[in-house]
């Protein structure tokens, strides 16, 4: 019979727990990262660290560093072994190998573009290392290439390729694929106003878009196949229109911050990868084990980057625990929670 007794630390209680009332209704277990409370085997924990020292419900590992996005539109560096966890979320992905030069550090690039003037020192998402670059009015391409020097693209491979950049002034962005590997034809438009616009792409381009981290500042993205092996980089331009052919002429005035870029064989943007070298960089894969009481469940997920909640119905959970998908809908995750199926 469930009651209470006093020990040596004073009033202990016996039994269950009542289950606290932030967990949703007739759910199993919940786990809320953001706040940190977890409920599981009829047991709440009010912070990761309670959660994560009790194997019997919960393991982590990802023996990697990641930048987690933040709703401000900046990353967070994480070191390796701690759970990237922002004010979107915790961050779950898979693994992801990019390829790039100084990917994360715009102001190693140098101050050379075409028809561009290039300011240091500017912040973006990363802080104080990124690059303003603005058109200087004259007649012709406007533009700069990412990186110290070229990196390989390998034939066959189907790169997904973003970049993070803040527009300063009106104006539409071009990201432009190296011609050597993808064809003339790799390049796309965007417009970054407003809420951001996919702008038209060369027929080398399989797909395009554009995600507002905050106001200004924007991730945008091409996916494109590589058909040779070559050398080459990704080139940013500014553009007089959404509809421009690659690296258009005009007289542009245009500026934009310029945070980073990636480039990987992902089929989805992943969070960013620090390129130093030319040679390819990895980012380990989340693995988040929880383990509620075996049985049966019908999983919530809540995702805190846009992505509508994902159900997995008739889920079977053995004692051994239940490792988080790494390929859900959305990768920031607000809440976790089972009910009985």
């Amino acid at each position: 019979m469930m009651g209470f007794g006093i020990g040596r630390m004073g009033l202990a209680f016996r039994g269950p727990r009542p289950t606290p009332s932030w967990v949703t209704p007739g759910a199993a277990f919940h786990i809320k990262p953001v706040s940190g409370w977890s409920w599981l085997k009829g047991r709440e924990y009010t912070s990761w660290s309670a959660l994560l020292s009790d194997p019997t419900a919960a393991t982590f590992s990802r023996p990697s560093e990641a930048w987690a996005l933040t709703s401000a539109g900046n990353f967070t560096l994480f070191p390796s072994g701690t759970p990237a966890v922002t004010d979107l979320g915790l961050l779950v992905e898979p693994a992801e190998t990019a390829v790039g030069n100084f990917s994360l550090q715009p102001e190693a690039w140098g101050t050379t573009g075409t028809r561009v003037l290039v300011t240091q020192n500017q912040m973006g998402a990363f802080s104080f290392d990124a690059i303003k670059i603005a058109g200087d009015g004259s007649s012709g391409s406007h533009s700069i290439a990412g990186g110290q020097q070229n990196f390989t693209f390998t034939s066959g491979n189907t790169y997904f390729m973003y970049v993070i950049a803040s527009s300063l002034s009106f104006g539409c962005f071009q990201l432009v694929a190296a011609s050597a590997a993808f064809t003339s034809q790799a390049y796309s438009n965007f417009d970054m106003n407003g809420n951001g616009a996919v702008g038209t792409k060369g027929s080398s381009v399989s797909s395009s878009g554009i995600i507002k981290l905050t106001e200004g500042r924007y991730l945008m993205w091409m996916i494109a196949p590589c058909i040779s092996t070559a050398l080459g980089t990704l080139t940013f331009g500014l553009v007089p229109a959404s509809n421009s052919p690659r690296l258009a002429s005009s007289n542009s005035t245009s500026s934009v911050i310029i945070s980073g870029y990636q480039i990987s064989t992902a089929s989805h943007w992943g969070s960013p990868i620090e390129v130093q070298g030319t040679t390819l960089v990895s980012r380990a894969a989340v693995e988040f084990k929880i383990k509620p009481l075996a049985g049966t469940y019908n999983l919530t997920f809540k995702f805190g980057d846009q992505i509508a909640d994902q159900v997995l119905s008739a889920v079977a959970i053995n004692s051994t625990g239940y490792p988080i998908p790494i390929d859900l809908n959305g990768r920031f995750i607000t809440d976790i929670f089972g009910v009985a199926a």
